[in-house]
């Protein structure tokens, strides 16, 4: 699962590189539709290396199956030097992608090595068979800063093939030629473009054609994706014979289930035995890895992908009389295309379980045992989805948590000594995709917890110990849950605050995070996703014999890029100070970035303020 993607803006500066890595001169590509059985992809390629950040593009890498196969391969590699290496398919290296259980998939790929810089030039053939659901998708680039001289991508298809395409940065045409429609895109030349955190997507601007036919056969199965109630009901046929517990555990299932007080409680047990019964292994198998394996399957061997997984759980909970739906998703990607129904959008499983009588619906991730029961991580909240039914399949949003829950607070008690150090006791509250990163945080190494929780500590630590931790992941109880996590942990400063003379100089918030912003010239918009809220509270007590001299002012700033708030009290033998920050979701020109990096710049200054201590006179 990622991280959230607002906590990158706070955690570190963005730095962007204009250096070019990499010149692709030519991408020529065709596929040629002989039938719905059988087509092939000519490839021609020439790159040109100027480091090791360019070598992504210069590398081939070939998938090859029981349905593709790689049947001619031919290059060169031209260091400079005045000798060119040929290469010949003798060059490719092929590793098996198949585990125990799956099919005959193999990656070949080549990986150039020369001094830099280097030309690379290619060209090879692969052919198709037993049918396809999508035609190859073109993508001349993804690496940022890497230049794109001329790229094209021709589809041939027998004439009156109905088929759905979809591109970018592409100026495409179509012709008629002999039996045939050929459609052809091209782009000439394209600059790149510069990687900054948080912009949009590159696959929402680099050029890319996406192509599909709409009735397919494959592997002896046909069907449609006309549209995605079609295209669901292709996928349901394909779990048909997939429903096949074993009749002892089927058995065993229904005798525990009898004694369930209610729905929810039979779905946590079996949820429960999915998880230390089974183990993820990514492995295709069957109709190109769309067919999952089958229930007896799993249950024999506790292995299986995403669709074995989510399958295997459906038909447990089946067994006892729950009702789910198999569900497919795009991970990387929010939003499946509406007019571009394709099995290529999807690339991840996991079931729904409709709660009626909650008032609810639980989103089971059935791949990783970790993941709480229903929680609706970030890697599918706001996703699409397609759930696959008897009678088609339908598309549906899987429901974000609101921004106003996306919360990490810190409540810190720091005991200041008269000599700098300092005693600090933390209580740290993160909620919804921020509690993400304390998923199995008990499971890990000792330094590795501790670096956690450390992380944006600015002092050097001494007698650090972790005093508490909780987490409510285990205790889904239906609709209003927030996924929480809370651990308190200890330690020692030896200088805290800095002496001069007789008075103390201490920060006002050293363990709490900065607001990142590049210093270079934005390219790319500003994209803010989703809103989060960060909270310190610090309560520092004054060394006997000190008193306060000078605190820094209050500040309030709200601008369209969040709210931030600080306040300093002196309360007598005490200081509080409650800073937050709350981020809004926005999408910003390149030119109003200037605004935000004066918002972050205010922020920090507001977090490096310091307060002066000055000790006592004694009275005379």
């Amino acid at each position: 699962m990622r991280a959230a993607p607002l906590i990158l803006l706070l955690l570190f500066p963005v730095f962007v590189q204009a250096k070019e890595h990499a010149v692709i001169h030519k991408d020529v590509q065709q596929f040629t539709m002989n039938s719905k059985l059988t087509g092939s992809l000519e490839v021609e390629r020439e790159v040109t290396v100027y480091d090791e950040w360019g070598l992504f593009e210069a590398s081939i890498v070939v998938y090859t199956s029981e349905f593709e196969s790689l049947s001619s391969f031919s290059g060169s590699l031209d260091d400079g030097s005045g000798k060119v290496k040929k290469l010949k398919k003798s060059d490719l290296v092929s590793v098996s992608i198949a585990s125990g259980l799956a099919g005959d998939g193999f990656l070949t790929s080549y990986i150039p090595s020369a001094s830099y810089p280097f030309t690379v030039k290619y060209k090879y053939t692969k052919h198709y068979r037993k049918g396809y659901h999508d035609f190859p998708s073109f993508f001349p680039l993804m690496t940022e800063n890497v230049s794109l001289d001329y790229g094209s991508f021709t589809l041939i298809v027998p004439s009156g093939t109905r088929i759905h395409t979809k591109s970018r940065s592409m100026k495409g045409t179509e012709r008629k030629e002999n039996n045939n429609d050929v459609y052809c895109w091209e782009c000439q030349s394209y600059p790149g473009y510069v990687a900054e955190d948080s912009m949009p997507s590159p696959r929402s601007f680099l050029p890319q054609v996406h192509a599909a036919p709409v009735d397919f056969t494959y592997d002896g199965i046909s069907g449609t994706q006309e549209n995605w109630t079609s295209l669901g009901g292709w996928l349901y046929e394909l779990m048909r014979d997939s429903d096949d517990l074993p009749s002892a555990t089927v058995k065993r299932i229904q005798e525990s289930s009898s004694s369930d007080n209610n729905k929810l409680e039979t779905i946590r047990r079996i949820w429960n035995e999915l998880r230390d019964k089974t183990r993820y292994v990514s492995i295709q198998f069957g109709i190109g890895g769309y067919r999952p394996f089958k229930a007896s399957l799993v249950d024999k061997s506790g292995l299986g992908d995403c669709k074995a997984l989510s399958n295997y759980m459906r038909c447990m909970l089946k067994a006892a009389g729950v009702d789910s739906y198999y569900t497919v998703l795009n991970t990387d990607s929010a939003r499946l295309d509406r007019d571009f129904s394709c099995l290529s959008q999807s690339n991840h499983v996991m079931l729904c379980v409709p709660l009626p009588e909650a008032h609810d619906t639980l989103w089971l991730e059935c791949t990783n045992p970790a993941t709480p029961l229903g929680y609706r991580h970030d890697d599918i909240a706001g996703h699409d989805v397609l759930l696959v039914k008897e009678d088609g399949g339908s598309l549906l949003e899987v429901p974000p948590y609101p921004d106003s829950l996306q919360t990490s607070t810190l409540d810190t008690k720091i005991a200041l000594e008269a000599d700098g150090s300092a005693h600090l006791a933390v209580i740290r509250k993160d909620c919804c995709s921020l509690s993400e990163g304390w998923i199995g945080f008990t499971d890990r190494p000792v330094k590795e917890q501790r670096d956690k929780v450390l992380r944006n500590v600015a002092f050097h630590v001494d007698n650090y110990q972790q005093t508490s931790y909780r987490n409510n992941f285990n205790e889904y109880d239906g609709r209003g849950w927030i996924p929480e996590a809370e651990i308190g942990y200890s330690f020692d400063v030896r200088s805290y605050a800095q002496s001069l003379g007789d008075r103390l100089i201490l920060p006002v918030n050293p363990i709490s995070k900065r607001m990142g912003a590049q210093r270079s010239k934005r390219v790319n918009p500003l994209v803010i996703r989703n809103g989060s809220h960060y909270i310190d509270k610090i309560v520092i007590s004054i060394p006997h014999g000190y008193s306060v001299e000078s605190l820094p002012g209050n500040i309030e700033l709200d601008e369209k890029w969040g709210h931030f708030s600080s306040k300093i009290e002196n309360i007598g033998g005490s200081i509080l100070i409650t800073q937050s920050i709350s981020l809004t979701p926005v999408i910003a020109a390149p030119e109003a970035y200037d605004s935000y990096r004066e918002f972050a710049r205010k922020v920090n200054m507001a977090f490096k303020e310091t307060i002066v201590l000055q000790k006592k006179r004694p009275h005379l």
